[in-house]
Formats: structure tokens, C-alpha cells, sequence
């Protein structure tokens, strides 16, 4: 497959092997199904004319699609990997991030994605703007399988070579959230649907999955009775929240 960061300037081009996180993900048993579209140049590149963004667009994929929204902003510059477990076209896959190109668009598209810290996770062969910054991380529809990824994408350099690296599998507990009450501003522009109505899906979908949303006020932590884990770390064993893969469906997609 091409790596462009979705330009095609560099489109015919021909990586000479797997990047280490890639042949990291087949050996542990994950199945690549392609690549994901994103912002082209992951961002770095001008903007419009009114100094916008337009998040989510390359000149190879076109325009990535907030699959619950679909004029709704799906936030970059990994929008497609965020896309992709969203609407159960892979099982977990692959963003990279500067600042925000992860947690921005998984936040927009409702899944899980966390940027690990740099030199955990190789940069060959991902096209990035710092290397004081970039690294590629997990994104998937639930925290268990964002975890299981990245034990699978570890592969230390610079200050975390020779480090010890745990299973972060066992760091997951079962009703950990049992108790807790999440806040969010209500008055926020964000929220009034009055201002932009196509976000009142969006937001019905966030009530569906978090019904105890207060005020800020009302935050509290109630701690969780500690429960053992019933995860594991084995692609060989997956179990994904919606249920057990088979092993021609445990699948990855990595930005393009």
C-alpha cells in the first residue's frame, strides 16, 4: 500500500517494507484491510481562504464523513481512522498525532483514542510534522480494544527504549465508572442545537450513551468496587465489546 498523507505528490510511490508497527500488528494476528483517508498533510498545509480548516479532506480520499452526522465536522488530521470503528467498517485502527489529530476526531466521532507517550511507539514510516511530537496511537470503539491495540503497537525508542513496559490490558477493571457522574457544560454554544440543528442527532446519541450528564456543580467520583478484569492482551484470544471476532474479521486501518 502507498503512504501519501492523502497528496498526490507523492502518489505512485512504494514503501520498501512494513513500518514496525504495522509487521508488530500481523504478528500479533491483526488483519490490515487498507488505509484510512485523512487531512491531508495531517493538517500542515494551507487553509481556506477565511483561514478554516477543512478537516477530514484529501485530494486522494476526498471528504471524510462523520458517520452519525454526516456534514458534522469529523475533526483531523485522523479522521478516517476515527471513521472507521465508528461505523464497524474495521475493529480498531491506527491515527497518528502532533497535537490533537487523535483524541480530536475520535472525540467527534464518538470513540476511543488515546496518543501514548513519545517513543513508545515507533515513527518509521509515518510521514510526520515533529519528531519532538509525532506518534502514531490507538483508536477504537471501546477502551478494552483501544488497550489491547496498543500493547500490539509498542515498540520503544529514545528515552523509553529499555524501559518497562506493562500489559496495559491489566489496567482495565469492569465498572471502574460505577458510581461516577461525568460533567459538561450545558450552557455551552457547543450544545445549543438551536444555533445548529444538524448537531441534534449528534447530541441525542451523546445522551443515549452518557444518560447522566450535570452541570458542572454536580461533579462528583464515587469510587468503583474494584472487580477482577475479564480482558486479555492476545489477538489470538480478541474479544471486542460487541462481541468475539473471528480471526478473518480482527481487522486495522492506518492513515493514509
Amino acid at each position: 500500500m502507498q503512504t501519501t498523507a492523502g497528496s498526490l505528490a507523492l502518489l505512485g510511490s512504494r514503501v520498501p517494507a512494513d513500518a514496525p508497527i504495522v509487521a508488530n500488528m500481523r504478528a500479533a494476528g491483526a488483519v490490515i484491510l487498507g488505509k484510512a483517508n485523512l487531512s491531508e498533510w495531517a493538517n500542515f498545509r494551507g487553509s481556506r481562504p477565511d483561514g478554516i480548516f477543512i478537516n477530514g479532506w484529501s485530494a486522494r480520499g476526498g471528504f471524510t464523513r462523520d458517520p452519525y452526522v454526516l456534514d458534522f465536522d469529523p475533526c483531523g488530521s485522523s479522521s478516517g481512522s476515527a471513521v472507521a470503528p465508528a461505523a464497524n467498517l474495521c475493529a480498531v485502527a491506527v491515527g497518528t498525532e502532533t497535537d490533537g489529530s487523535i483524541v480530536c476526531p475520535a472525540g467527534n466521532n464518538l470513540v476511543v483514542g488515546l496518543k501514548p507517550s513519545l517513543g513508545l511507539v515507533s515513527q518509521q514510516g509515518i510521514i510526520r510534522i515533529a519528531h519532538s511530537q509525532d506518534t502514531a496511537g490507538p483508536m477504537a470503539w471501546a477502551v478494552t480494544d483501544t488497550a489491547v491495540l496498543l500493547n500490539s503497537l509498542v515498540s520503544p525508542f529514545g528515552p523509553v527504549a529499555g524501559q518497562p513496559i506493562p500489559d496495559y490490558t491489566t489496567f482495565l477493571q469492569q465498572g471502574a465508572l460505577n458510581g461516577a457522574r461525568i460533567g459538561s457544560t450545558v450552557a455551552s454554544s457547543y450544545r445549543n442545537t438551536s444555533r445548529c440543528p444538524k448537531l441534534t442527532p449528534w447530541l441525542s446519541m451523546q445522551s443515549e450513551l452518557w444518560p447522566h450528564l450535570e452541570p458542572p456543580s454536580l461533579i462528583r467520583w464515587t469510587p468503583a468496587t474494584p472487580s477482577p478484569s475479564s480482558t486479555t492482551s492476545s489477538w489470538s484470544s480478541f474479544t471486542s465489546s460487541r462481541g468475539t471476532l473471528p480471526p478473518t474479521s480482527r481487522a486495522c486501518a492506518t492513515p493514509g
